[in-house]
């Protein structure tokens, strides 16, 4: 599974927020189909760019990463940003699945 987790507060915008979002993009791009994955973004709160499949990150295909790539474009910065609650949120979603689950 892999996280990508990208500030979207107040103090990351600009040529910061842009860099941010091409590095993520070309890291993107050369994750295998067998992975899986989402981008979340934070600032007072955290979301995933592409909502999760229950507790789940999605599943590395092309048309997903495709998907994400775009919505990328979107990202826009603002607000303060919380880096704890962002990183318990990931923990919900990547690590609190059972055995059963995976």
């Amino acid at each position: 599974d892999i996280a990508f987790l990208i500030d979207r507060s107040g103090s990351v915008s600009g040529i910061t927020l842009r860099t941010i979002q091409r590095i993520a993009k070309l890291l993107l791009n050369i994750i295998p189909e067998n992975y899986w994955l989402n981008v979340f973004l934070f600032n007072n709160e955290t979301v995933p760019l592409i909502p999760c499949y229950g507790s789940y990150p999605l599943p590395a295909k092309d048309e997903i990463k495709k998907t994400l790539l775009e919505k990328m474009d979107g990202i826009e910065a603002s607000m303060p940003g919380y880096l704890d609650l962002a990183l318990r949120s990931l923990q919900k979603t990547f690590f609190n699945r059972t055995e059963k689950d995976a």
